[in-house]
């Protein structure tokens, strides 16, 4: 009887730390007016701060700018990548009608820590990183889970060759992608299937 109640009083905390983490959850929308080019720079994010894998945040792109977005992630790194965290979700909404592309400029990256992909119809193109030397390191978490790739829209999404993915504690990658569009480069992401990488724990 004593177990069961320590049982069910730990089940208790866990799932209040849980809901305390979801209710706090923030979306942060892209504006540029830092730096203009940095992922890592909370000045470009309304509010200003920057995107926490911890709580699950959202990074969004909502039209507020009007170019085609070239965004850098090799200098600076975003809070809370770590073993036990959550991952943050990339969105772009309709009103982002120019295309967002994410690279690293220096070499290997800081670990992205990466829950999911979520790209609505009528957005313009996305692509993660490009044919560069310079990788942009994914982390995916939290481990275990299952991580959704969509593209709702008729642009293509694109994840390039020199994307890094991790393994979050020595586990395999499942994805599910989705979507009509189809990427144009030699590694391409959302379309219509279910993948499941295998790689090593870095």
């Amino acid at each position: 009887m004593k177990t069961n109640l320590r049982i069910l009083t730990l089940f208790a905390i866990l799932s209040s730390v849980c809901a305390t983490n979801l209710r706090s959850q923030t979306t942060y929308t892209w504006s540029g007016v830092g730096d203009g080019v940095s992922l890592a720079v909370s000045n470009n994010w309304i509010p200003i701060g920057l995107p926490d894998g911890l709580k699950q945040d959202t990074a969004q792109w909502n039209g507020l700018t009007k170019s085609n977005l070239l965004i850098n992630y090799g200098s600076g790194f975003l809070p809370d990548t770590g073993l036990g965290t959550l991952g943050i979700t990339l969105s772009l909404t309709p009103n982002q009608t120019n295309s967002v592309q994410i690279i690293s400029t220096n070499g290997e990256s800081h670990g992205l820590g990466l829950f999911g992909i979520n790209i609505a119809s009528n957005a313009g193109p996305f692509t993660l990183g490009d044919n560069s030397a310079s990788g942009v390191r994914i982390i995916t978490r939290p481990a275990g889970a299952i991580h959704h790739f969509v593209n709702n829209s008729t642009n293509p999404a694109t994840i390039n060759p020199n994307v890094l993915w991790v393994a979050a504690a020595a586990t395999g990658i499942p994805m599910i992608s989705t979507g009509p569009a189809i990427g144009s480069s030699t590694a391409t992401l959302f379309q219509t299937t279910t993948l499941s990488l295998q790689l090593p724990f870095r």
